[in-house]
């Protein structure tokens, strides 16, 4: 996709950074190099992570106009599903996505992905979520952080209809290309830790559910942001009592900072099913 490098070397030399140290962690030197030099880019995953750094967004440095309004688009489905407000998501998406105007893969792998998640968790309708992410899956490479996403909602399709074992395969699958292949500056990871978590949960594997929640957390955290992070933080305080496991909070604690993250991020279902839980346990809320 065509990207404004020179717009990117300007801001990197204003933070000071050599190419070397805005790459590290992320891709290769020559990846930038490209950027800033040809002004293109062909990982999607690169380019966000570079901007993340910079402080900037994709829509800031793309050229094409049309792609600015679809990532921007994108960018408000995302905040909109974090918030756990999958069906307006859902119908903003078929108000204003058109898919066969989308000709970079991997922005329609995001698009799919998302189409996905808010017709599973928004309309609950596993068979064509199911068709989204498949047909996101057969666009890309398997390194692509929308195609692995894609590869968890699958996971999730199948954990609902009750196939926990073949769920079980896709979880771990997402996962372990996650680690290989997505730089750490990918928040969107957070969603990879805790729908996983919440399935181990399920399972009764609260020791696996806890850790895939705390390396959730500990990813957002590091990237100073607080996405995902009141559902990391719930669940993570909820597998710990279930399992009568030892951390470094509470599960009381765990809940609290939950709760205070679910306003913050306004985050209203959540917060409110925080709440009852906290009511149930006699727990004194952190918020009047």
């Amino acid at each position: 996709m065509e990207v404004n490098g020179t717009f990117i070397r300007t801001i990197r030399r204003a933070k000071q950074l050599s190419q070397t140290q805005l790459t590290k962690g992320i891709c290769p030197t020559e990846v930038l190099i490209t950027v800033e030099k040809e002004n293109t880019c062909e990982s999607l995953d690169s380019l966000s992570a570079i901007c993340y750094r910079l402080d900037l967004t994709i829509s800031d440095v793309l050229e094409n106009a049309q792609l600015r309004e679809t990532f921007s688009l994108l960018n408000i489905v995302g905040k909109l599903c974090a918030k756990t407000r999958y069906e307006s998501a859902l119908t903003l998406m078929e108000k204003h996505l058109d898919l066969e105007s989308i000709d970079d893969f991997q922005l329609l792998s995001r698009a799919l992905y998302y189409l996905g998640i808010t017709t599973l968790l928004g309309k609950n309708e596993k068979d064509q979520a199911f068709i989204y992410f498949k047909r996101a899956i057969t666009l890309g490479e398997f390194q692509h952080l929308y195609t692995i996403l894609s590869i968890n909602g699958m996971a999730a399709c199948f954990s609902f209809s009750g196939e926990h074992k073949r769920a079980k395969t896709y979880y771990e699958k997402a996962l372990m290309l996650m680690e290989q292949h997505v730089p750490a500056e990918c928040i969107e990871c957070a969603d990879i830790y805790y729908t996983s978590a919440k399935f181990y949960s399920t399972q009764n594997n609260y020791s696996r559910a806890y850790e895939l929640c705390t390396m959730g957390i500990l990813l957002t955290e590091k990237n100073h942001s607080t996405h995902m992070l009141e559902g990391l933080y719930f669940e993570r305080g909820k597998n710990q009592e279930n399992g009568q496991l030892r951390g470094v909070y509470t599960p009381q604690e765990n809940y609290l900072i939950a709760e205070a993250l679910s306003a913050i991020n306004q985050n209203e279902q959540l917060h409110s099913q925080i709440q009852t839980h906290l009511n149930k346990q006699k727990i004194k809320t952190s918020i009047e």
